[in-house]
C-alpha cells in the first residue's frame, strides 16, 4: 500500500510532458522486447528448416546408396 502511495505521489509531481516521455520510453522498451522475442522465434524456425533440409539430403543419399547395392 505504501508503494502505491509513493508511486501516486511521484506521478503527481511530474508534468504531463514528463509522463508522456516516460510512456513513450515504456512503449519503445516493450516494442524492443517483442521484436527480440520475434527474432528469437525466427532463428528457431530457420534452424529447424536447415535441419529438415539436412535430413532430407541424408535420406536422399541413403536411398541412392540402397539403389546401388
Amino acid at each position: 500500500m505504501a508503494k502505491n502511495k509513493e508511486i501516486l505521489k511521484n506521478l503527481k509531481s511530474k508534468t504531463v510532458e514528463e509522463l508522456q516521455l516516460e510512456k513513450i520510453e515504456a512503449i519503445k522498451k516493450l516494442a524492443r522486447l517483442k521484436l527480440e522475442k520475434g527474432v528469437s522465434r525466427l532463428k528457431k524456425v530457420s534452424d529447424l528448416i536447415k535441419e529438415k533440409k539436412l535430413l532430407a539430403q541424408i535420406l536422399t543419399i541413403i536411398k541412392e546408396s540402397q539403389k546401388n547395392v
